[in-house]
């Protein structure tokens, strides 16, 4: 079984630059390329959890069965940076960022 969501996870000018999905806790991490990232919680093919998770959390952002837990932006330094790689590490605890300088001044 598949299941799809249409959630859009940043401003339409704000495009996608990377992702990484962490089967081991289910969590999905998206950049984009004006440094923002986000991190969802996946359904795991029912809506338990999510259930669960909006009867603590009443205010959590969510679609489908997509749970933003959290979103930042990559903003060392007040310079412009690219989040252009993302992985989890640490059995999915623990998230790296690679980023590029985007050259602006």
């Amino acid at each position: 079984m598949v299941e799809l969501s249409t959630s859009r996870v940043f401003d339409v000018s704000d495009p996608v630059e990377a992702l990484e999905y962490d089967p081991e806790q289910c969590r999905l991490i998206v950049s984009s390329q004006h440094g923002n990232y986000a991190m969802y919680e996946v359904g795991r093919n029912g809506r338990f959890f999510l259930f669960l998770l909006l009867s603590v959390l009443p205010n959590l952002h969510y679609s489908g069965t997509m749970v933003r837990l959290w979103q930042a932006a990559v903003d060392c330094d007040k310079f412009a940076y690219i989040a252009k790689s993302v992985r989890f590490y640490e059995s999915g605890w623990k998230v790296l960022i690679f980023v590029l300088e985007s050259g602006e001044m």
